[in-house]
């Protein structure tokens, strides 16, 4: 039998935690929502007011530039530092062959420009894990179906609560003059190689102690004006689980993001994004898939803003994680899930 007291505890509980969930969307929603935002460094922002989510520092050590962002969000935050490798890098003006950029600089990525070191943390998904991992009876409190949990939903789409990261490779900036011929940053892109590893997984929703890594070369590219934007990123490489009998894999993702808070449109193309991601076993690629990622979101004008939804579905084949063994089931089950998230975009 549980007593006032304990009954008292529980309700404040549940409100304490349900009320900083509800903080925590809000306030996150009131930045971008969408990750992977490039910036280039030594892009200026000099006379531009506007509600940003994310905060630059560029400093000079000598001719080389570094610096340092933060971007917050409530599925993506990260903060990183760089340096600049080879302090004298290639002026390219917009009018430029565009692909011509994106395939020099894989090319020449195998010779670095920049070293970034970057930590990223995943705060839905993190809450969402903790809160099942920790406190399993007030996490089926967001069950709306049998098969569908609100908090599972709104930090579906990653598989690890935080990592850091490495990347050695070589930024590439189209430039062009505005109307009072100051030169701005019109277009970007990166290539080179990516090393990220953590401490901790997300199986079945629950925080998994162990050691991971994930190695991947990456192209990536962001042009954009006043009121458009169109970002791409593509990833292949390895992922490292670091769990006995769960096999590593080969990946490959894809995402994509194209906005313009001019336009009303609801063609899938335009005010819409786009992620992608598959993994297949290292041996015995022919067999099965081990993860399939795929997500669309739409969104429309609101004034300054764009506000949306996306919709995803997840599907693995693996064995399933018991919490209360600490470890992996033998045989293999088939896992799929459709989520929904809010998007804001400022």
């Amino acid at each position: 039998m549980i007593d006032g007291a304990t009954s008292l505890f529980n309700f404040r509980l549940f409100n304490h935690l349900l009320s900083f969930f509800l903080i925590i969307v809000f306030i996150g929603c009131l930045f971008s929502a969408v990750p992977d935002t490039l910036q280039s460094p030594g892009e200026s922002t000099a006379g531009k007011v506007k509600f940003s989510n994310r905060y630059d520092v560029h400093l000079r050590l000598g001719n080389r530039e570094t610096g340092a962002s933060v971007v917050l969000g409530p599925y993506r935050v990260y903060e990183s530092i760089y340096i600049e490798l080879q302090p004298k890098r290639e002026l390219i003006f917009w009018e430029q062959n565009e692909l011509k950029l994106y395939r020099d600089l894989l090319i020449q990525s195998v010779k670095p420009e920049f070293l970034f070191v970057e930590f990223t943390e995943y705060p839905l998904s993190w809450l969402s894990a903790a809160i099942k991992t920790k406190y399993s009876e007030f996490y089926t409190n967001f069950n709306l179906t049998p098969e569908f949990n609100l908090l599972r939903s709104l930090g579906a789409g990653y598989q690890e609560p935080w990592s850091m990261s490495i990347f050695l490779g070589k930024l590439g900036t189209f430039w062009n003059l505005n109307e009072n011929y100051d030169l701005i940053v019109a277009a970007s892109g990166a290539a080179g190689l990516v090393a990220t590893g953590g401490l901790y997984q997300i199986f079945d929703n629950y925080l998994v102690r162990s050691n991971w890594m994930r190695l991947e070369w990456k192209l990536k590219g962001e042009g954009k004006t006043i009121i458009s934007s169109n970002q791409w990123d593509i990833k292949i490489g390895y992922r490292w689980y670091g769990i006995t009998n769960l096999p590593n894999t080969i990946t490959f993702s894809l995402s994509r993001l194209r906005t313009n808070k001019g336009m009303f449109d609801w063609g899938l193309m335009q005010n819409s994004s786009f992620n992608f991601e598959f993994q297949v076993p290292a041996k015995g690629i022919n067999k099965d898939l081990s993860r399939l990622y795929i997500a669309f979101g739409k969104v429309f004008p609101l004034k300054m803003l764009l506000a949306g939804i996306k919709i995803g579905y997840g599907f693995e084949h693996r064995q399933l994680y018991d919490q209360q063994k600490g470890a992996f089931s033998v045989e293999k089950q088939r896992i799929s899930e459709i989520y929904f998230q809010p998007m804001i975009i400022f």
